[in-house]
């Protein structure tokens, strides 16, 4: 669980929190291989918010 983790949060820009959850949501769902592979970091994660720059003018 780990190396998942450092993989999603070292080489890709994904929000490392929101793919946790939505790993926990789906993994009680997964049954088979092509199910697990899809929660991998690349497939399921979405990418890490920017953050905003507020303009005071």
């Amino acid at each position: 669980m780990l190396s998942l983790r450092d993989v999603a949060n070292g080489s890709l820009t994904i929000d490392i929190y929101r793919y946790l959850v939505d790993l926990f949501k789906a993994l009680p769902y997964a049954k088979v291989a092509d199910d697990y592979e899809a929660l991998l970091p690349w497939k399921l994660g979405k990418p890490a918010r920017k953050p905003t720059v507020c303009s005071l003018t």
